[in-house]
């Protein structure tokens, strides 16, 4: 199993992508990241992606053929990563953990190729509206 993803002295910061009501102006990120992280800039993943939505927020599954637009946040308080990991439903904040309702894997950026950069995923979730554009910001 892989180590947790949390702050610690081994490792200072925590790199999230974040595609959904944690991005800049929703709602969460208001309440989770808005002075409390750093805004990198927005990206978009490798074709290997489907962004779904219940209306109110996106699902990630790590299957399909969708960039996934995203910003990259730069985390250093580690009570910020643990919230975000209750908030995600990943308590365990470990990548595989059966117990995760989200899991939590790691993605690659060209830009930031020595950055470990994660995004909460789900395994598989149907029967829900498929955001084709693979951004939630045109949901």
């Amino acid at each position: 199993m892989q180590n947790r993803v949390e702050i610690n002295e081994n490792n200072p910061k925590v790199y999230l992508a974040v595609y959904g009501t944690l991005r800049t102006g929703r709602g969460n990120w208001d309440h989770f990241l808005k002075n409390k992280s750093k805004f990198l800039g927005t990206y978009q993943t490798a074709p290997s992606y489907t962004m779904h939505t219940n209306g109110s927020y996106p699902i990630v599954v790590d299957k399909g053929e969708t960039p996934i637009t995203y910003e990259l946040m730069e985390v250093e308080e580690a009570n910020v990563v643990e919230r975000i990991h209750g908030l995600e439903g990943c308590t365990s904040g470990i990548p595989g953990n059966p117990k995760n309702w989200y899991d939590i894997k790691r993605i690659h950026n060209d830009e930031h190729p020595d950055k470990e950069i994660y995004m909460y995923m789900m395994h598989e979730h149907p029967n829900l509206k498929i955001i084709e554009s693979g951004n939630f910001n045109d949901n």
